[in-house]
């Protein structure tokens, strides 16, 4: 059977959009000689619709899409359409369903069994259907079924081919399971599997693409990943060749981190952006990332040297600029921090300095980042990175302010790597700021490592503890330092609060916070 596999990247809440895209997806086909067309799980509506699915007025326009899409199959019936939608269930809920539609005529729909609340929460909106069903199609049995974690279920079916259409989110590692778990799944079935995914960004979610079909010898076929693509498979054929596979982790974080902030700021209407440029590695990074998704000139970079900052933090920061071609401005804060001082002389001057003074400092760097946005259009990225996030290590109304913070998922110690990731070709990232032991610089001579551990002893204890779910006792195991243990995660506890009002993140990790860790603020434990 020929089968077109479609990974396209659906809009979320736009029915419309999305139905223009299975038109332009089924004539492609059709031209191209399919019988099979298949989209990706909860096409119709995009996915996660969240909340949407509570709307009495959202309701309509799904019942409406899908009357136009039994429509378009009907002008099309040399060719069968499988696509994700949402019928209706008792209760006022919804099923997550996968329909098979050839004529104009529904030949099978098959409900989502096994739910996923990892970051969807889908018991919210979903009752859980029945698997194990099969259909007929062009003198074929086909089984299909609905998300990854629905491949058991393909066990012991008979059928000559398997379908599972998915909405499968990215983190590092997840692509290359996912391929060894459908060779494993298609070896134990004995038939062709066909995977098909959803690509593109999602608030903080990406979904990587990277769809698969895996003959009935494990041989697998693999389409692009972070993007859109459309194949036609024979299953009765050997799989075609695959694509290349990013080939390191940080060429896996820069695609993910890529197509999310592309995917994020074109569905917020934003084509530009201002960013804080310290001289530091975070901002380098996140800077020389805006730049390849937006063009340098949609990049402006503000330089705000303080009263403690070095000079070498202006001068690696205008490397930089001048590297990627993007405007910026040098605004001087001292001033605006002396006015604040004297402001405040009557219940500054009890005490020695301390973060009162050091928080002034970024609060002024964030209301300054704000004006330029205000005056020139625009999105504010923050360029914290998760090691601080985690910790606290960052500025409420400082730092963290923005719409949307590209690094809030990525460690301290992989913001390096991709910073020689993106220094694979050319120095655009100076090595002075590769360099350079990180620092705040809003105090004299301040180092992150006299408030911090070293990022290479901090980072593993954040991911032994929030990825992991690991106790101290077994963190302290691995051979870290019972102090060091206790103090991170008491200051993982205590600043839930702090990251409620952080900036969206893109989720790379298996538990982003916010995305992939929902916590409760106000608690003890």
């Amino acid at each position: 059977m020929k089968i077109c596999i479609a990974q396209l990247r659906p809009s979320v809440g736009d029915p419309d959009c999305n139905l223009k895209k299975i038109e332009r997806a089924v004539q492609e086909a059709s031209e191209k000689g399919a019988q099979l067309v298949v989209f990706p799980e909860m096409f119709l509506t995009g996915y996660p619709p969240k909340d949407l699915l509570l709307q009495n007025w959202f309701a309509e326009r799904v019942e409406q899409a899908a009357a136009a899409l039994a429509a378009l199959s009907a002008k099309h019936p040399e060719l069968g359409i499988l696509c994700g939608l949402p019928p209706s269930a008792p209760g006022g809920k919804w099923h997550n369903s996968a329909v098979l539609m050839q004529g104009g005529e529904m030949r099978a729909l098959q409900h989502k069994t096994a739910l996923d609340d990892s970051v969807f929460d889908e018991h919210r909106y979903f009752v859980p259907g029945e698997g194990g069903a099969t259909a007929s199609f062009e003198g074929e049995t086909l089984t299909i079924a609905i998300g990854e974690d629905s491949l058991a279920s393909l066990a012991g079916q008979s059928a000559a081919l398997g379908i599972v259409i998915a909405a499968s989110p990215f983190h590092l590692g997840k692509p290359q399971a996912r391929i060894s778990s459908l060779q494993k799944a298609a070896k134990e079935c004995g038939f062709p599997l066909v995977f098909v995914n959803q690509a593109g960004g999602q608030d903080e979610l990406i979904f990587d693409g990277a769809s698969i079909f895996c003959d009935s010898q494990g041989r697998v076929t693999v389409l692009p990943v972070f993007a859109e693509a459309t194949l036609v498979i024979d299953t009765d054929a050997p799989a075609p060749a695959s694509t290349e596979l990013p080939a390191s982790d940080a060429a896996w974080l820069y695609g993910a981190l890529k197509q999310g902030l592309h995917d994020y700021l074109a569905a917020c209407g934003q084509a530009r952006v201002i960013l804080g440029l310290s001289g530091g590695i975070d901002s380098a990074v996140v800077c020389a990332l805006a730049a390849d998704v937006l063009g340098p000139e949609n990049v402006r970079g503000v330089i705000m040297p303080g009263p403690f900052s070095s000079p070498g933090s202006v001068t690696d920061a205008e490397a930089l600029a001048a590297n990627l071609g993007i405007k910026t401005h040098v605004v001087p804060i001292t001033d605006l921090y002396e006015a604040y001082l004297g402001a405040l002389k009557d219940i500054l001057t009890d005490r020695d300095p301390d973060v009162t003074e050091e928080n002034i400092q970024a609060r002024i760097r964030g209301s300054i980042l704000m004006a330029f946005a205000n005056r020139f259009g625009g999105m504010v990225l923050a360029t914290s990175n998760k090691s601080e996030s985690a910790v606290g290590y960052a500025t409420m109304y400082g730092d963290m302010v923005g719409g949307m913070a590209p690094l809030a998922d990525v460690y301290k110690t992989q913001v390096y790597a991709l910073a020689e990731y993106i220094n694979g070709r050319r120095e655009i990232i100076p090595q002075s700021t590769i360099m350079k032991p990180p620092s705040a610089e809003l105090r004299p001579g301040q180092k992150d490592e006299d408030s911090l551990p070293p990022y290479k002893i901090l980072d593993p204890i954040i991911a032994a503890y929030v990825e992991e779910g690991r106790s101290a006792a077994d963190i302290v195991s691995l051979g870290y330092a019972q102090e060091t243990v206790d103090w991170v995660i008491k200051n993982v506890n205590r600043m839930e609060f702090k990251r409620r009002q952080a900036a969206p993140c893109i989720r790379v990790t298996k538990a982003a916070f916010g995305a992939g860790r929902r916590m409760p603020i106000a608690a003890k434990y």
